[in-house]
């Protein structure tokens, strides 16, 4: 009987662990910089602290300075396309893709899901929210992200990081492996488990 349960638990963690082969999580930070303009329900343009949407304007760019990590390594300096939005009130569909840009053959992109107003002033916005970062030939992954925009120089910063959500091919190995000294532990006490010592 412990032969075969050791058998289906073997089976169950190679093909949890083939699917978890397949692509694999969006890993590291991006930052982005160039102009933007503060904007009404309109689309007009305004001021900082009568803002209800953000403008984007060309040229925006990946920054060199801080550098791209993880999966965005490399990137500095790609020229970006960005969506105008508006944060107040937000679509409920989102912003789909709020930028995108295309480097090395990969298509990134960045879909804004929520948004909120972390300070809004007559010199400064900054929103934060959550969305869905994409690379080609890697999983969908959720990200932390923050626009801070300033009045004055009229450049904003945008900033990204990972949200560290685990796999649930690891969940699973977890699981079957507590399930299994369960079981070990269960037919030890029967005395149908005899412990194989180290002569």
């Amino acid at each position: 009987m412990i032969g075969k349960f050791l058998k289906v638990s073997a089976a169950a963690a190679v093909l949890a662990v083939a699917g978890a082969a397949n692509a694999a999580w969006i890993d590291g930070e991006i930052s982005f910089e160039g102009g933007w303009q503060p904007i009404d329900a309109a689309f007009n343009s305004t001021t900082i602290e009568d803002a209800v949407g953000v403008e984007f304007a060309a040229p925006t760019k990946v920054t060199e300075t801080p550098a791209p990590t993880g999966d965005y390594a490399g990137t500095g300096g790609t020229v970006v396309s960005y969506t105008n939005f508006l944060f107040d009130p937000f679509n409920a569909a989102g912003v789909t893709p709020l930028w995108a840009f295309v480097h090395n053959g990969l298509d990134y992109s960045f879909d804004l899901l929520s948004v909120a107003v972390a300070f809004q002033s007559s010199r400064a916005l900054v929103l934060e929210g959550q969305g869905v970062a994409s690379i080609t030939g890697y999983e969908d992954t959720d990200y932390f992200w923050t626009f801070t925009g300033q009045g004055g120089t009229a450049t904003f910063s945008f900033s990204a990081t990972n949200v560290p959500v685990p796999e649930p091919s690891v969940i699973g190995l977890l699981g079957l492996g507590l399930i299994g000294f369960a079981v070990v532990g269960f037919l030890r006490r029967r005395g149908q488990v005899e412990v194989a010592s180290a002569a």
